[in-house]
């Protein structure tokens, strides 16, 4: 009985490990209305991010909240709306894709921070182009080649391959 309580417990440990090497995170945000009841949530999570996950959900939550301000809601923690969640400028002045990202994060030209932000706005953009080529899909705007080829092409945007 001993021998399967290690097992076990090495198989935990491990496991644990495991996820902590390839960085999850998740984070909400309350709406609120004028008079500071909550209407709704701004929520993200990033799991598969080695590096930047938790900066990849705070950028993700700016969006977010920036929406609902711009819609005259509030938002109950205003971080989300004060912090700069700006992205750097790219090297050589190339287009961000998760290639230069982890290569410009590698060489140090970039921060943890900047590159969750570069990640999350990279596959942001790429979620936005599939939901678009999808409803255009949808409304017979689009072939199913033409659906596929810009699949194909935001993937490629998004990775830098």
């Amino acid at each position: 009985m001993m021998r399967f309580g290690r097992a076990w417990l090495t198989a935990y440990v491990l496991m644990l490990l495991s996820i902590q090497l390839v960085g999850c995170a998740s984070g909400e945000v309350d709406v609120l209305d004028a008079e500071g009841r909550v209407m709704g949530q701004c929520s993200a999570e990033f799991n598969f991010h080695r590096y930047g996950a938790q900066a990849s959900v705070d950028y993700i939550l700016h969006l977010c909240a920036q929406e609902h301000v711009e819609q005259g809601r509030l938002i109950a923690d205003q971080r989300y709306i004060e912090q700069d969640f700006s992205l750097p400028t790219p090297p050589k002045n190339r287009q961000w894709n998760q290639s230069l990202a982890h290569q410009a994060f590698a060489d140090k030209q970039i921060t943890e921070q900047q590159l969750g932000y570069v990640l999350a706005a990279i596959e942001y953009h790429f979620w936005m182009q599939r939901q678009q080529a999808q409803a255009l899909l949808e409304q017979g705007q689009l072939t199913t080649a033409q659906y596929e080829q810009r699949l194909a092409q935001a993937k490629r945007e998004l990775t830098g391959e």
